[in-house]
């Protein structure tokens, strides 16, 4: 449907998607010629997103459970992200 309507991107939160959705959804939305920007939160969203093969991520820096706003939330999975290394999907 968005991709009917002209979208170039889907907003995919793994906060509030099953791991199996997440990965669904993005083999869905690449098979219809999106890349979605997948949003994490936490060290934890970020392992699940980088494991389904999210190549554009994004750091929420509200928690969507308590919406409490934490601005080091992105310096926090940065920092894990960097540890890692580049990352590659499959």
């Amino acid at each position: 449907e968005a991709r009917a309507n002209g979208a170039d991107t889907l907003l995919l939160i793994v906060a509030v998607l099953e791991v199996s959705e997440v990965q669904r959804l993005i083999e869905a939305c690449r098979e219809w010629g999106i890349e979605p920007l997948v949003e994490v939160h936490t060290e934890e969203e970020l392992d699940i997103a980088l494991a389904c093969d999210a190549k554009v991520v994004g750091v929420n820096n509200r928690n969507l459970h308590t919406f409490k706003l934490d601005l080091e939330t992105t310096a926090r999975i940065a920092r894990q992200s960097e540890e890692r290394g580049p990352h590659r999907g499959g």
